[in-house]
């Protein structure tokens, strides 16, 4: 029974990456960048230069960030894809063949990590 417990109070995560997490610096900056845009877009009405500055740090500790591990790299391409879907999408714009390319490149190193790739068969 403690056992069962243990395990139903272990939170879910949503990405196998995370179960991977190594040393690997770009975990740490791209998690970096998710605390970062969590705070951005809790504000409400004008965003404080503090709040909006360390977005953009964190934007640009990704980009400087270089992976060390295959998973890692995983990590970066699938960052750099959801980046790509979701300014197509958000933004409306009609350009799509950036987020078809880094997808491409995100499903090739899914296959070479051996993890399932996000792109329908």
């Amino acid at each position: 029974m403690t056992q069962a417990d243990s395990v139903l109070s272990t939170p879910r995560t949503d990405s196998p990456l995370q179960t991977l997490a190594t040393d690997d610096p770009i975990f740490a900056a791209i998690e970096t960048f998710r605390l970062a845009e969590k705070e951005f877009y809790a504000v409400d009405g004008n965003i404080p230069d503090e709040v909006g500055n360390r977005w953009s740090e964190a934007i640009d500790g990704v980009i400087r960030t270089r992976p060390t591990t295959p998973t890692g790299l995983v990590a970066l391409t699938s960052f750099a894809r959801d980046m790509a879907e979701r300014s197509s999408r958000d933004a409306g714009f009609g350009d799509k063949q950036w987020t078809a390319a880094i997808a491409a490149i995100d499903d090739a190193v899914r296959g070479m990590a051996g993890l399932q790739s996000w792109s329908p068969g």
